[in-house]
C-alpha cells in the first residue's frame, strides 16, 4: 500500500507542533511510544524499547536470544533481513555480506 503523499509534511508538521511545545514549556498529554520519547531526549534506545516500535520483532528476537537449540540448522536464518517499504520488496544486508552468514548460536547476540 502507498502512503499519503503529504505523508512528509504530517511528519514535519507534528514534529513542529512537538518542538514547539518544548520550547514554550507547554506540557503536552501525548502518548508517544519509547523510542520516540529516548529519541528527543537524546538516549541509546535499546531492546528495552523496541516493543513499543513493533512488538513482533521484539518477541521474535526475545525467542531467538532464549532458544535452546540447533540455531544454525532449526531456524536457518542470515544477516539480511526482506523489507516491504511501499510495496516493493527489498533485501537489506544487516552487515557486509550478510546473506552468507549464517545466524549461530554464537552470533545471534550480533544478529
Amino acid at each position: 500500500a502507498m502512503a499519503d503523499p503529504q505523508h512528509i509534511h504530517l511528519f514535519q508538521f507534528v514534529g513542529r507542533l512537538i518542538g514547539k511545545a518544548m520550547y514554550e514549556g507547554i506540557v503536552i498529554e501525548a502518548a508517544l511510544a519509547d523510542f520516540f520519547v529516548a529519541k528527543i531526549l537524546g538516549k541509546f534506545n535499546s531492546l528495552d524499547e523496541l516493543p513499543s516500535l513493533d512488538k513482533e520483532l521484539y518477541s521474535s528476537l526475545d525467542f531467538l536470544k532464549r532458544y535452546e537449540g540447533d540455531v544454525e540448522n532449526d531456524l536457518c536464518l542470515n544477516f539480511s533481513i526482506e523489507s516491504d517499504e511501499f510495496g516493493q520488496r527489498n533485501t537489506v544486508e544487516l552487515r557486509s555480506g550478510g546473506r552468507a552468514i549464517p545466524v549461530t548460536r554464537e552470533n545471534r547476540i550480533e544478529y
